[in-house]
């Protein structure tokens, strides 16, 4: 009987101590999470660029920022952990010169609006950007990555200097259209799949019949 008093007393303690630390007439607040980067990064002519772009699109253009946010993907790294990947931060001397091919040959070609809804949250500029093969093992370098979060775009180093400028055109619209397809930001016109027999499309020709990815 003694115990059963005792509880009894104790509930009704820590039931006083919780009210009095939880007054009914106080509000909750929720708390927001806080934005990791902000801009600008620098004090370069091209920064005012990229704050203007964030203010019209609410995408950050990041070239300092903590390389594993271009590997983690909403619950973990991405792809996995047997195919990791290694980012190099770009150099500053090339900045300029990325930033400049990077809105010529790419954000430029498309309406402000189209921007807004479906890029990520972020777009990083690397130097290099390395990845290593789940079934051989052997690391190589890659021209962009990117997860539901971010593009990351590589090749921003003195390789810019004697870049094909059609084939960084490509590579970034490639790595753009292949995001948006893959997170549903834009959806494939039924007519692409009724004009072609896919039966036929493997590693090896897909690019003669106009896709700009295959999946196995």
């Amino acid at each position: 009987m003694k115990n059963i008093i005792r509880f009894i007393t104790l509930l009704s303690v820590c039931g006083t101590v919780l009210w009095r630390c939880n007054p009914q007439e106080s509000e909750i607040t929720p708390l927001g999470i806080e934005e990791k980067y902000s801009l600008s990064q620098g004090n370069h002519e091209f920064d005012n660029k990229l704050v203007e772009f964030y203010d019209s699109t609410g995408v950050y253009i990041l070239y300092q920022y903590d390389s594993l946010d271009a590997i983690w993907n909403i619950t973990g790294l991405y792809p996995n952990t047997n195919y990791p990947l290694r980012i190099v931060l770009p150099d500053e001397e090339y900045l300029s010169l990325g930033i400049q091919m990077i809105f010529e040959n790419w954000l430029d070609l498309y309406p402000m609006s189209t921007l807004k809804s479906t890029l990520p949250k972020k777009i990083l500029l690397a130097d290099s950007i390395f990845r290593k093969s789940s079934s051989t093992g052997e690391a190589s370098l890659a021209d962009y990555t990117y997860t539901f979060d971010n593009i990351c775009v590589g090749n921003i180093n003195e390789s810019l200097n004697d870049v094909d400028e059609k084939e960084y055109k490509a590579m970034l619209n490639l790595a753009y259209i292949t995001y948006c397809i893959d997170y549903g930001k834009i959806e494939v016109p039924k007519a692409f799949y009724e004009m072609v027999d896919y039966s036929h499309v493997n590693a090896g020709n897909f690019t003669t019949f106009g896709i700009i990815k295959h999946s196995n």
